[in-house]
């Protein structure tokens, strides 16, 4: 049951990343890094993608996915740098965008976005096997350890509606819709990320006491938690606990290096305002429920209310990714 579910829930994901790794056009495709992981992700993830592969030169043509054709067409080229600007989200900011021919996960992931309610992680090419394999099978422990903590993984719990795996992991929190942010890598190492939407809570109180009783750490923008090197037994090191930051505080920092001149950050004042605002840092759990569209699980269609605490939560996960970026 969770192979089925979890196949139903990253097809798509699979689908996009070898769509993403076609625009790369006839530059060596075949030696990087993409094509080697999307084989990867259709041979052993999804096998009904077994056949689908990529080419130097990949033409229009029809392909077979799950006994039926599919028609694929490769979108032009997309030459990107750090300079680059998403004409739609910047034509957006000064007129009142036309969204009735959108789907109702893009509307929704677009109000996520507009309303700080989402998480954004760049997932690094080489590195999307074990990230999409981590929702299916709880990670070993090198070794028993003395000091079991909040943030050990939870396994998939099929009887209590939670078909996956949870984790914690580093993640960020956007202003709105991306404003002032470089969002994007580059084709051959950090194309794509992924997009957690946020639990609701009746208050800001209420999630900042959910956020310190499962901590749920974070972190204002430009500042270096390297979690990875600050965390004994479950507790913080090193005066990162001193500097935690609550959610709804960060909500309003990204709202003032958006709108605001001048500014601080760190202390310091930056007059004129950022041009870039440096990342921030999320560390909460993810995976546990499955993907929710309007308070409904999107495979198994049953109700989830996370107010209620059957829905997305600090304690037991954000669910599924609910887009790609």
């Amino acid at each position: 049951a969770i192979q089925k579910s979890i196949r139903q829930s990253i097809r798509e994901s699979i689908r996009e990343s070898i769509r993403e790794s076609n625009e790369s056009g006839g530059r060596d495709v075949k030696s990087t890094l993409v094509t080697n992981e999307i084989n990867t992700l259709a041979h052993t993830m999804v096998p009904e993608l077994k056949d689908v592969t990529l080419e130097a030169t990949m033409s229009e043509r029809n392909v077979e996915i799950e006994g039926q054709q599919v028609h694929l067409k490769p979108l032009p080229k997309l030459e990107l740098g750090p300079t680059e600007t998403f004409e739609a989200l910047e034509e957006d900011r000064t007129t009142d965008t036309d969204k009735s021919d959108w789907t109702m996960a893009e509307q929704d992931v677009y109000q996520l976005m507009k309303n700080q309610q989402a998480c954004f992680k760049t997932i690094k090419n080489s590195e999307w096997p074990s990230f999409l394999q981590r929702f299916q099978v709880a990670k070993k422990k090198e070794k028993i350890s003395r000091f079991p903590t909040q943030h050990d993984d939870i396994p998939p719990n099929l009887q209590e509606g939670f078909p996956f795996n949870s984790f914690v992991t580093s993640t960020t929190i956007l202003p709105e819709l991306g404003k002032k942010m470089r969002c994007f890598g580059s084709l051959h190492a950090y194309p794509v990320g992924v997009v957690f939407a946020l639990p609701n809570f009746d208050s800001p109180q209420k999630e900042e006491e959910d956020a310190e009783k499962t901590k749920t750490w974070s972190w204002p923008a430009g500042y270096a938690a390297k979690t990875e090197f600050n965390i004994e037994h479950g507790k913080l090191i090193n005066g990162r606990q001193e500097a935690l930051v609550p959610l709804n505080q960060m909500r309003q920092y990204n709202k003032e290096y958006v709108h605001n001149e001048d500014h601080y950050i760190g202390g310091r004042l930056v007059k004129g305002g950022f041009k870039v605002v440096p990342y921030n840092e999320v560390f909460l759990r993810v995976g546990g429920r499955g993907r929710i569209v309007r308070g409904m699980d999107a495979v198994t269609r049953e109700a989830r209310d996370d107010v209620k605490g059957t829905g997305r939560s600090f304690g037991t996960g954000m669910g599924l990714p609910v887009a790609l970026f």
